[in-house]
């Protein structure tokens, strides 16, 4: 397991999205609007929702950019469900900006 990701995940936390320990290589993270959370399994580079859809991701990928490129999908189809999602996660808003400045604006 690379341990990079770990320091990826630090950094999510840092910015206040809710980031729990559920295994030796599985996290929950939170803030994904009507799904609540997503399951990291650094093992299998797998992240699932709790409906049970799975992203991969490849073991050079930054996982920040990952989640938060999700994280932005769900809210894009979430956000005319729920007047509390009409607006992206402040949390997750200041992970975009972290990672705005340490790509010097280049997400992709």
């Amino acid at each position: 397991m690379n341990n990079r990701f770990f320091k990826q995940l630090e950094d999510i936390a840092s910015c206040g999205v809710d980031v729990r320990l559920l295994g030796n290589s599985e996290f929950r993270i939170g803030g994904f609007y009507k799904s609540d959370f997503v399951d990291v399994d650094l093992n299998k580079f797998t992240i699932t929702s709790r409906y049970d859809r799975v992203t991969p991701f490849e073991e050079w990928e930054d996982l920040r950019v990952v989640l938060l490129w999700l994280n932005e999908e769900w809210w894009e189809s979430s956000k005319e469900r729920f007047d509390g999602w009409k607006n992206f996660d402040s949390n997750w808003r200041k992970v975009e900006l972290l990672m705005k400045e340490i790509t010097g604006g280049n997400n992709g």
